[in-house]
């Protein structure tokens, strides 16, 4: 199993500490197509009805607060608050888990019934 992250601000500090711990080969750094193809991955998916969501209440309220940001860069978006403060982050999270997750595994021959759990305190 492996991590993947950002590696700018709170997840560089992440991937420091768990190199720091002895886990680096652990960690996979997601960069902007990794980040932006990832929103549209799950968009697209959930469209065809090939992800189903298990009604988190974080990600619910992730979804509920979540809005398009054009990043400027040839068509790529990404998901970004409706208002500055709103929490997006289990969105943010399934989005680059399944990113991950099709760019890594075989999801069909070798776990067709996995699922991207994210985890929120509300």
């Amino acid at each position: 199993t492996t991590v993947a992250y950002e590696g700018i601000g709170e997840g560089r500090a992440a991937g420091v500490e768990v190199d720091r711990m002895g886990g680096r080969e652990l960690m996979v750094d997601h960069k902007w197509p990794d980040v932006t193809g990832g929103a549209i991955q799950l968009l697209r998916d959930l469209e065809r009805g090939q992800v189903k969501h298990f009604d988190q209440p974080g990600l619910n309220n992730a979804v509920a607060h979540a809005s398009r940001r054009d990043s400027g860069d040839k068509g790529q978006w990404t998901w970004s608050p409706m208002q500055p403060g709103q929490d997006i982050v289990c969105l943010d999270a399934a989005s680059r888990a399944l990113r991950h997750w099709d760019k890594t595994m075989d999801r069909l021959a070798r776990a067709p019934r996995a699922r991207i759990i994210t985890a929120s305190p509300n």
